[in-house]
């Protein structure tokens, strides 16, 4: 018997998913457990499997084809079985019967649902004239009409020089000439160009959209001294270790353990419930060139700082990739977004339905700051919680940053 094959729902966030490539070619014998294709989710590149046995009859969405969650995307069966039922175009759905208005009569409206075929129009207009829409004739050369098409000039708008006042070659060079745009011959360029939005970046402005207008979002912001974090993190990266410990590895664990202590931030809000979270699964938003997308660390407050570093190397570089199985993307209790590496120094990040919260991190800079009376060089960086309102009051997010701000200018105290 001929089975459909559909596509799944790669991600918690996706809604339809594209077709990368087909592996397997229409006719081919396919087993049970057997890759047939890739599929682009919204956050992902995923490889799709065959659940059962059979041959490969019939492609129905070919490579780089979009289709909804749940859309027949090929068809398995055996060779030479009837897929006529398969295949046959489902009617469309029948759109309600508009309400009739008072004063139009039954055979009115009868006449105005018959479809009216146009006529083909003959272009009658001479050839040394241009009949514009507004019915006005224009004279002009053939040469002056093809220049004025390839320039996309309105005809309208000169005046001809010519005999009777045709308009000539000379009039649209003249008129090019005095538009400070474009030269002769040259095509202006386009004020913008067209970009379709990919999965990916369709989701994030559904997302993102949501979050804004359904989230009240209040934002606090903490200074951290990181003199005894770099202090600590050249030491950590002066051993024989094979990894290298970055800001954001001790951030995490950081954030992990202020979660631990206050997990009135680790929460989620939704459907008028808050959800305060036994686990920590800390999101780390990593920059793709289409979008991003945020590989979870697992339990960070369990973790080493080596664990964590080596978790979220391994995962960015496959995330670069399109490589994540949606179980290192899904369902983060806390979110961290960096952009200090790009050189900002600080910023307001977007929450992550459902999560409650979410960090942005600036870079750090070397100002100077008073200690003891003096004044010295110092290393400072800016952080900012963006909280839910609904979840999270002010001084739950201030407790929370004084906590991480405790671990950050202590760092020694992480290993222990």
């Amino acid at each position: 018997m001929a089975i459909k094959v559909t596509m799944p729902k790669l991600s918690d966030t996706m809604d339809e998913g594209v077709i990368s490539k087909w592996l397997k070619k229409e006719g081919d014998r396919i087993e049970a457990g057997q890759v047939i294709a890739e599929a682009e989710s919204d956050k992902a590149t995923m490889e799709l499997e065959a659940f059962d046995a059979g041959i490969l009859r019939k492609i129905l969405i070919p490579d780089g084809g979009k289709v909804a969650v749940g859309g027949v995307i090929a068809i398995i069966g055996e060779e030479d079985e009837d897929l006529s039922e398969f295949l046959e175009e489902k009617p469309e759905r029948e759109k309600p019967a508009e309400k009739k208005k008072p004063s139009e009569s039954p055979q009115k409206e009868e006449k105005a649902s018959e479809p009216i075929h146009a006529a083909p129009v003959i272009d009658r207009t001479p050839n040394n004239e241009l009949l514009t829409s507004d019915t006005v004739r224009i004279k002009a050369s053939p040469l002056a009409r093809k220049l004025a098409q390839d320039e996309k000039i309105d005809l309208r708008k000169i005046n001809g020089t010519g005999t009777g006042g045709r308009i000539i070659r000379r009039d649209i060079l003249q008129f090019l000439e005095k538009r400070p745009e474009a030269k002769p011959g040259i095509t202006p360029q386009p004020e913008a160009h067209e970009i379709t939005l990919n999965s990916m970046r369709e989701t994030i402005a559904k997302r993102m959209v949501l979050s804004k207008t359904t989230v009240p979002h209040f934002y606090a912001t903490m200074e951290i001294d990181m003199g005894p974090a770099t202090e600590f993190r050249k030491l950590l990266n002066t051993s024989q270790s094979d990894i290298r410990i970055s800001y954001n590895d001790l951030l995490i664990k950081s954030v992990a353990l202020a979660l631990k202590k206050h997990p009135a931030v680790n929460a989620s809000f939704s459907d008028n419930k808050i959800m305060r979270h036994n686990r920590i699964d800390i999101g780390v938003a990593v920059a793709l060139e289409d979008g991003l997308i945020t590989p979870v660390v697992r339990n960070a407050d369990s973790k080493s700082i080596g664990h964590i570093a080596r978790d979220i190397r391994e995962m960015a570089d496959r995330a670069k990739e399109r490589k994540l199985t949606p179980q290192e993307y899904t369902n983060a209790t806390f979110t961290i977004s960096n952009l200090g590496m790009y050189g900002v120094e600080d910023f307001v990040a977007i929450i992550n339905p459902p999560e409650a919260a979410i960090l942005a991190v600036g870079g750090i800079k070397t100002i100077p700051v008073v200690k003891e009376g003096e004044i010295q060089i110092g290393n400072r960086m800016n952080v900012t919680l963006s909280c839910d309102h609904r979840a999270i009051d002010g001084a739950q997010a201030a407790l929370f940053l004084r906590e991480l701000k405790k671990w950050m200018e202590n760092p020694y105290s992480l290993v222990l």
